[in-house]
């Protein structure tokens, strides 16, 4: 279930950033923008005590989705793609989220990819 969750919620921002940035449509560009920006803020709230004790749980629970070589690697080409895209401050607020998502998976001691 994790895999499909995941396959959903990046297929669809890829979608959006295809329909945003490729075809022109303006609505795209904006979800874009604001996804972008909500998770670098969200982001913010991982290293909360209690939201990396809810993430250990979790993952100790569940495991992860996809390995995490695959979510950097979707991520690295999202923010690149926005960047190149000449969407320069949405891709370093996305770039952001990559690394805090990152060093809150690091600080859970969880990244071994159960």
């Amino acid at each position: 279930m994790g895999f499909i969750k995941w396959l959903i919620i990046n297929g669809g921002f890829s979608g959006f950033l295809y329909f945003g940035f490729i075809e022109g449509i303006e609505g795209a560009v904006n979800v874009v923008i604001f996804i972008a920006f909500a998770y670098m803020i969200f982001s913010l709230f991982l290293f909360n005590a209690d939201v990396q004790k809810a993430i250990k749980e979790k993952l100790e629970k569940d495991g992860v989705s996809v390995p995490r070589w695959i979510d950097i690697v979707f991520d690295i080409s999202a923010t690149l793609f926005l960047i190149w895209h000449g969407a320069i401050f949405t891709g370093i607020a996305y770039g952001i989220h990559t690394i805090l998502i990152a060093a809150a998976i690091e600080k859970t001691k969880l990244s071994d990819n159960k």
